[in-house]
């Protein structure tokens, strides 16, 4: 699901003002939704940056919200606890 998507769903999904930053903030490709609830961020690198990782990581520990990160670049996947 992309931004966009998001503010269309009736009703309105839970923390979806949280997502809408996220997507601003770290700009996200998509996020995945299970039963109404944001499971996974999806951002798509050309190469994998270690400050970057950090960084985005880091946002979406203190956010609280979204369990996983997931980073896609040309080469690899990377999967990010929150």
């Amino acid at each position: 699901m992309n931004s966009d998507q998001i503010e269309r769903v009736d009703p309105p999904l839970p923390h979806s003002h949280t997502v809408r930053r996220a997507f601003r903030r770290l700009n996200l490709d998509a996020v995945l939704y299970v039963e109404r609830m944001p499971t996974a961020y999806f951002k798509r690198v050309r190469r994998l940056d270690a400050k970057n990782i950090r960084q985005w990581h880091t946002y979406l520990w203190n956010q609280h919200i979204v369990p996983l990160l997931v980073i896609i670049s040309d080469t690899q996947i990377k999967v990010y606890s929150g």
